[in-house]
């Protein structure tokens, strides 16, 4: 299980947040992080990062984001 922070740049917050809340999700735009938790699988390839939870997946353009934190939550003694 992965939990991914993301970090998006100012320019593209707008762009992310309706689909964002409109999918459900907590709009937490105030925290300035988007955070997927128990996610299945996370992969990064080519500037885009690859996200499944629940058997959906969420593709974002790695140039949207100042940063992105990809924690393997298996393996707690990373922390």
């Amino acid at each position: 299980m992965y939990r991914v922070e993301l970090i998006p740049k100012t320019s593209t917050l707008d762009d992310i947040i309706e689909p964002w809340v409109c999918s459900g999700r907590v709009d937490n735009r105030a925290d300035g992080v988007f955070v997927f938790e128990d996610c299945n699988s996370c992969n990064v390839d080519d500037g885009i990062i690859s996200i499944a939870k629940e058997g959906k997946w969420y593709i974002y353009n790695l140039a949207d984001f100042y940063r992105v934190k990809v924690i393997d939550t298996t393996q707690p003694e990373l922390f």
